[in-house]
């Protein structure tokens, strides 16, 4: 609520000049009820419309997607390390297991082990590697 074109223009600047490593995650503000922005935004008439709202979401989500994109360029043909789940799932350093990126490994590895696996290509929320023997 209350974000003018101008406060837009800063994010996306920002965002332009000091990129995430990764990705970023973004959505479209809207008033829960029993939340102190609520009532302020309820108060003030100042909610940015729907439509508006949901094109600078779709530009976010651009921007998103490019940085992703880099991530996965940077990432391909990395050395990285992966916890295993068991089998060939697990997950990488950078990642929170069932809330960010899985890493598909191309052989099975026993779960809770740590390896170090070799990226042979990436795609967003996906990383396929190679488990390395160390």
């Amino acid at each position: 609520p209350g974000e003018s074109e101008a406060d837009f223009r800063t994010l996306t600047n920002f965002l332009g000049e000091y990129p995430s490593g990764r990705h970023i995650a973004a959505f479209t503000w809207y008033p829960e009820e029993g939340t102190r922005e609520y009532h302020r935004s309820i108060d003030s008439q100042d909610l940015v419309p729907r439509e508006l709202a949901d094109e600078r979401l779709a530009i976010l989500s651009s921007i998103g997607d490019s940085l992703y994109s880099r991530w996965d360029r940077a990432l391909l043909n990395r050395r990285i390390r992966v916890l295993a789940h068991g089998g060939d799932r697990g997950h990488s350093v950078w990642d929170a297991p069932e809330v960010d990126s899985v890493t598909v490994l191309t052989k099975p590895v026993e779960a809770g082990s740590v390896t170090h696996a070799l990226v042979v290509d990436s795609s967003g929320g996906e990383i396929l590697a190679e488990p390395l023997q160390d």
